[in-house]
């Protein structure tokens, strides 16, 4: 049989591991997030794309293409 230590140590030993686990995989998540930020919101926002032709034909007034 375990002694009540043992086992205190052990039932800490789990749930700090679960607890520390899930702030680092979030702290994984959130720091992708912020690496692949332009890659994101070009993924999700292609209307907001300006592309070197639309820009040159904004800025003589006429309409791309």
């Amino acid at each position: 049989m375990a002694s009540p230590a043992r086992r205190w140590v052990l039932a800490f030993h789990l749930w700090s591991s679960v607890v520390l686990g899930g702030w680092f995989a979030l702290l994984g998540v959130t720091g992708s997030v912020l690496v692949f930020y332009t890659d994101f919101d070009r993924m999700l926002n292609p209307a907001l794309r300006v592309t070197p032709a639309a820009a040159h034909a904004a800025g003589r007034g006429q309409p791309p293409g």
